[in-house]
C-alpha cells in the first residue's frame, strides 16, 4: 500500500460528492512469494488487485495491449550479438499506476484494515493492477514517452523501439507488458 498511497493512486472524496448511483468496485490483495534456488523466501509481495471483471461497459474503452513476440525478442538477441551490444532485461515496478485517469471515475472498495475513512470513498486517481484497461493504458503510456524521448516506433513491431543518435550510440527496446529487454552500445548513456 505504500507505493499506492506514495504514488497518488488512490483519492479520498466525500459521500456526498459521489455522483449519484455510483457503484464500488471490490478490491482484494494477492499474495507471492518469490524463490531462491535452494526453496528459500528471498522476498514477500503483496498486491491491491480491482475486481475488474465487475467493472461496467462504460468504464474502460480499450483492452489490448500489444507484447513483443518471440521473434522479435530473438531477432533483438541476434542483432546485439552480431553487434556487439549489451543486453539488459528490465521490469517496471507499479507499471499500472504509471498511467493516470483522465477520462473517468473509478471507485473501489479497499479491502478490509485498509478501509477510506469514514464519511469517504476511494477513488482511482491512476489505474490499479486489475482494471481492464490498464494494461493498454500503461504500453499507451510508455509507448508515448518513447516517442516524446526519441525513440522510433519498428513498423514490424509496435513493442520495439530503437534510438541511435549523432555520436554513435544505440539502443533498441522491446516491451512485453511490464518487462523489457534493451541492447544498447554506451553504458554512461544508457545505464
Amino acid at each position: 500500500m505504500d507505493t499506492i498511497y506514495g504514488m497518488g493512486t488512490i483519492v479520498y472524496v466525500k459521500n456526498c460528492y459521489l455522483p449519484k448511483g455510483t457503484t464500488t468496485i471490490p478490491t482484494k490483495f494477492t499474495y507471492k512469494c518469490k524463490m531462491g534456488d535452494e526453496g528459500q523466501v528471498i522476498k514477500k509481495k503483496g498486491r491491491l488487485v480491482i475486481r475488474g471483471d465487475l467493472q461496467n461497459d462504460t468504464e474502460y474503452t480499450e483492452t489490448f495491449a500489444p507484447t513483443s513476440r518471440f521473434n522479435t525478442l530473438c531477432a533483438l538477441i541476434s542483432i546485439a550479438a552480431q553487434e556487439r551490444l549489451k543486453l539488459v532485461q528490465f521490469d517496471i515496478k507499479g507499471a499500472c499506476m504509471v498511467s493516470s485517469i483522465d477520462d473517468k471515475e473509478i471507485y473501489i472498495k479497499l479491502p478490509k484494515g485498509y478501509e477510506a475513512p469514514e464519511g469517504y470513498t476511494a477513488r482511482l486517481n491512476r489505474l490499479c493492477y486489475g482494471t481492464r484497461d490498464a494494461a493498454y493504458r500503461f504500453w499507451k503510456t510508455l509507448s508515448d514517452w518513447m516517442l516524446e524521448y526519441g525513440f522510433e516506433a519498428v513498423n514490424a513491431d509496435k513493442t520495439l523501439f530503437r534510438i541511435k543518435k549523432d555520436n554513435g550510440t544505440l539502443m533498441i527496446i522491446a516491451l512485453y507488458v511490464d518487462d523489457g529487454l534493451t541492447a544498447h552500445n554506451n553504458d554512461e548513456e544508457y545505464a
